[in-house]
């Protein structure tokens, strides 16, 4: 029996692939309705384009093929999920959030294929509220929600997954400007998109975190070589697909709010090699799940299975080596801080001695030994004492 955690990337592996050929048959389309146009499109001169139009690129029909054939695909494979838990059960240790997992995806799926079917009705008879395109999203977030909350929370109170997704937030915002709810026809779409910037910051902020912290980790020799390669991999990975696709979000922007004329090649390429990217890593990540089913079949007993709404060891473990990582960084930027500091009051204690020497020669009375005289060290002997210090932050820089 296959790991549980085959059943979580087999379906988001579907549904990239099948947005991947959506987005490319969208590309072409949307090259067509510019060569028939004589030159890149305008959003705010969208409306004088008939979508509607048979003689242009493909139909809408075939564009939207791809993306259904995915979503019925991955609504199948949760259906049979569902209607095997038991049978399943006797297997492998299932789980309620296992099941309402499966729900969820089920729900999702269908969702989307008829929101599509909506976008293609609304495309081809160029007439029709954007409310009614946008219903089945707005199901699939209550849907969504109620599930959340339905799962049974871990050790630590929390339920695994998200109550809303970033697809439900975009459809809200969208279907507002393009319906003008709460006053958003007025506003930009560079504001009306603050979800994909919201994602975008929150990812940019990780990358950054995940370098300053990271590349510490990866020189410090006690860090095991897998912790190492995995921690390399991910900064890669999130820095090879975040920059295409906020590359490609920026675009769309600007051409949305009219602000440059970007032909959809422009805007569309950097998008693709983005979803090229991720569905390389899912294929990839779903050869590694098979090969280490395979390989601990022969250990692991029939009640070992792992719940799939349960992230992997590795990635529990490594928020906590980053934090661990994190400590150490800030903790050597405060010793490097008091080393300075020391050294700063030893100086001025040293020009106080020099100070006072000068003076007391100036007044023609010798000076008597004292402690800031003595503190008056070669610059070698200061240069030394400052060295053991870095070496041993936690030591006090002495004088004498």
């Amino acid at each position: 029996m296959l790991r549980l955690g085959v059943f979580v990337l087999i379906p988001t592996l579907i549904l990239v692939a099948g947005h991947i050929g959506f987005a490319f048959l969208m590309l072409r389309k949307w090259t067509a309705f510019e060569e028939a146009q004589g030159g890149p499109l305008t959003f705010a001169n969208i409306s004088r384009i008939h979508t509607g139009a048979k003689n242009v690129g493909p139909s809408w029909l075939v564009v939207f093929a791809p993306s259904w054939s995915a979503d019925f695909t991955v609504a199948m494979m949760a259906l049979v999920a569902l209607s095997r838990r038991a049978h399943i059960s006797r297997a492998i240790d299932w789980s309620w959030n296992s099941q309402l997992l499966h729900a969820n995806t089920l729900c999702q799926a269908l969702a989307s294929a008829l929101f599509k079917f909506g976008m293609t009705w609304r495309l081809v008879t160029e007439h029709g509220s954007w409310l009614i395109v946008f219903a089945p999203l707005y199901w699939s977030m209550i849907a969504q929600l109620v599930l959340h909350y339905n799962k049974q929370p871990d050790s630590r109170n929390r339920r695994p997954g998200f109550p809303v997704g970033l697809t439900h937030l975009v459809a809200l915002v969208v279907s507002f400007k393009l319906e003008g709810i709460l006053h958003y026809s007025d506003t930009s779409w560079a504001s009306v998109l603050w979800p994909l910037w919201g994602l975008g910051g929150f990812l940019g902020i990780m990358l950054v975190v995940g370098i300053c912290c990271g590349v510490p980790l990866l020189l410090r020799r006690d860090v095991p070589p897998h912790m190492a390669l995995f921690l390399l991999a991910v900064l890669l990975l999130l820095f090879v697909i975040f920059m295409p696709a906020l590359v490609s979000a920026v675009r769309l922007t600007l051409w949305l709010d009219g602000r440059e004329h970007m032909s959809a090649t422009e805007i569309m390429r950097p998008y693709l090699a983005a979803l090229f990217i991720v569905l390389v890593v899912l294929l990839i990540s779903v050869i590694i799940v098979l090969l280490t089913s395979y390989s601990r079949r022969p250990e692991q007993e029939p009640g070992d299975a792992e719940d799939p709404s349960l992230p992997p060891p590795l990635l529990v473990d490594l928020p906590k080596v980053l934090y661990r990582e994190s400590s150490t960084l800030f903790r050597r930027v405060s010793d490097v801080d008091c080393t300075f500091r020391s050294f700063a009051q030893l100086v001025d204690e040293a020009d106080d001695a020099h100070d006072a020497e000068a003076g007391g020669q100036a007044g023609g009375q010798p000076l008597a030994p004292s402690g800031a005289e003595r503190v008056a060290l070669p610059p070698r002997r200061v240069a030394v004492m400052l060295s053991d210090s870095a070496v041993r932050p936690d030591s006090a820089v002495r004088p004498g």
